[in-house]
């Protein structure tokens, strides 16, 4: 279309003059200005729509459009009469009845056919309901004690870190921890605490270690915006295309563009066979024998971490080193590809100007005053670790104030309230517990998010950089290392395999966590509970007696990991 002629835009008809921006979508070609300003994305599809269009809000407060409505997804939950996406939110149903996690224990579907009463809605895929037709209490009429799963030929456990514990009871009114923690008894087990034996002790811990009162590392992490993902898509396309293959008087055959890139792509070899890192491969010796080099995978999520650092493999502007080759080697060729006018050319332009990072707040730590807000945060995302499974999968929660491991939380932008949890737990080889020497291991576990979630590799990616950082300031010996195996998502391994800069090795010999003093001593008898706090991967917990020496308590847990469980992972620098 010529440029002087005006056209219309298909929302509101009216004419954008000759030279001013048209803006497209996927169903749009010719959109002005002020319509696309007033477009809503959707939050199930991501597509733009009409401000026209009906909006629908799920329980989260997420606006979704009538075709994501009509897909199936979602559901009204008989409750509240929210809408439910049933891909993405815990909800309970049964026959006819549907109810998000919210409503679920309010709203009674059936009666105990022992007692007769109230069986709620979140009870129905429950071990004693499941079997029995029965409440919980009904079914479950035993607790099982630490000192039966306890072997008598274990060796007695020494905790080294006995001094740090205190104790509820004995803490004094003043005491925040007392407060805070009995608070959460109370309200994570509905006043039930009571009715299991415990050890009454909790451990002060933070980002510094023991002793050091409770507190957080507070530092961020950055996602790249959409421009980054969506400029990505581009590259990758040029690097699969022979059009973009030009002459050089040193190599050959060349694709500028794949040797910025080169240590994103793996090439297969059409001669010997096997597959080779482009980083391993000159650009002479691709271009003097092109045909035997294809393309065996390109790396997307290397691409757009280089794209988002700005860097590239030799540590050059990666901005400067593209805005050349488009420029010059590619000039006409660019063209002949993406016709004038479309996105590319706006993605283009957003990448060169304000393509920008996300900024979000991480602390690394631990305090006991967070319980509450991270148990409703875990109820929002799925976790098992919530007041929902409190009998269950997550009788364990208190536990995390009494063992050594930490949190990683992730806040919105503004830092208000969380969006993303990991628990952090260390690791050693065997009896290198309390010695000078020895390599901390440090071990992420799986990151549950409530924002973000299509960038869930970034974040993950970024995640480990961030406690890599804190580490180098924490430890002078240290290792970081991702778990490969979990029990309800990926494993992590599979989000970071193939993070720009990330190396990975495969360990030898097992490893443990310090021995700890756990809260628990007793745990209803069926179903899914543990004395300690939830094992979302490979990790197997080992229970024992502790020794005389250390002596604060009777009994001790850790965990263990077996080589096949974890990768250790190395960072390289940037």
């Amino acid at each position: 279309m010529p440029d002087d002629e005006a056209i219309k835009c298909e929302f509101c008809d009216e004419a954008i003059a000759a030279g001013a921006e048209v803006r497209s979508t996927s169903d749009n070609d010719v959109i002005c200005t002020t319509c696309y300003d007033n477009m809503w994305k959707c939050s199930t599809c991501n597509e733009l729509k009409h401000e026209d269009d009906d909006c629908y809000t799920d329980i989260n407060g997420s606006g979704f459009c009538e075709d994501c409505l009509d897909s199936g997804s979602y559901h009204c939950c008989d409750g509240c009469g929210e809408y439910i996406n049933t891909d993405r939110h815990e909800y309970y149903a049964s026959d006819d009845a549907v109810a998000c996690s919210g409503c679920a224990d309010e709203y009674e579907f059936n009666e105990c056919s022992s007692c007769g009463n109230s069986i709620m809605l979140n009870e129905v895929y429950s071990e004693h309901w499941e079997n029995e037709h029965q409440c919980h209490d009904c079914y479950h009429r035993s607790e099982q004690h630490i000192s039966d799963m306890v072997r008598a030929s274990s060796a007695a456990a020494s905790v080294k870190i006995t001094e740090h514990y205190k104790s509820l009871t004995a803490s004094k009114n003043k005491d925040a921890a007392k407060h805070d923690i009995g608070y959460f008894l109370d309200w994570y087990y509905r006043g039930d605490a009571g009715h299991y034996s415990s050890t009454d002790l909790y451990l002060i811990k933070s980002d510094k270690g023991f002793g050091a009162g409770f507190g957080f590392y507070d530092s961020e992490m950055q996602i790249a915006s959409g421009t980054y993902r969506q400029f990505a898509d581009y590259v990758k396309d040029m690097m699969q295309r022979d059009v973009f293959i030009v002459e050089h008087k040193k190599y050959g055959l060349y694709h500028p563009i794949r040797d910025i890139f080169k240590s994103c792509i793996t090439y297969y070899d059409k001669v010997k066979g096997g597959i080779h890192r482009g980083a391993e491969l000159s650009a002479a010796e691709i271009g003097k024998n092109w045909l035997r080099w294809p393309i065996e995978r390109i790396n997307i999520n290397a691409v757009i971490q280089m794209l988002q650092l700005n860097k590239t493999d030799e540590g050059a502007d990666l901005k400067r080193a593209l805005t050349n080759v488009l420029n010059r080697s590619y000039k006409n060729r660019v063209p002949a590809h993406f016709p004038e006018g479309s996105q590319y050319y706006t993605t283009l332009e957003k990448y060169r100007t304000n393509a920008t990072c996300t900024t979000l707040p991480v602390r690394i730590g631990f305090d006991p005053a967070l319980l509450q807000d991270v148990a409703q945060f875990n109820s929002g995302v799925g976790s098992c670790q919530c007041k929902e499974n409190a009998e269950s999968y997550g009788f364990g929660m208190i536990d995390m104030a009494a063992n050594p491991h930490l949190w990683l939380l992730i806040y919105d932008k503004k830092g208000e309230y969380i969006i993303g949890r990991s628990v952090i737990k260390f690791f050693k080889e065997a009896n290198t517990w309390g010695k000078e020497q020895g390599t901390t291991f440090i071990a992420p576990s799986r990151l549950y998010l409530s924002e973000h979630t299509q960038a869930k590799a970034e974040l993950y990616t970024t995640m480990f950089r961030a406690v890599d950082k804190w580490a180098k300031a924490v430890f002078n010996d240290y290792k970081l290392v991702c778990h490969t195996y979990s029990r309800h998502d990926n494993e992590v391994l599979s989000y970071i395999k193939g993070a720009h800069n990330f190396a990975f090795s495969e360990p030898e010999k097992r490893l443990y966590t310090q021995w700890w003093i756990p809260f628990w001593l007793q745990k209803p008898s069926g179903g899914d509970a543990e004395y300690t706090y939830y094992q979302d991967e490979d990790a197997r917990i080992e229970l024992a007696r502790t020794s005389a020496k250390t002596k604060v308590a009777d009994y001790a847990a850790r965990e263990r990991l077996r080589p096949s469980g974890f990768r250790i992972v190395e960072i390289r620098q940037q």
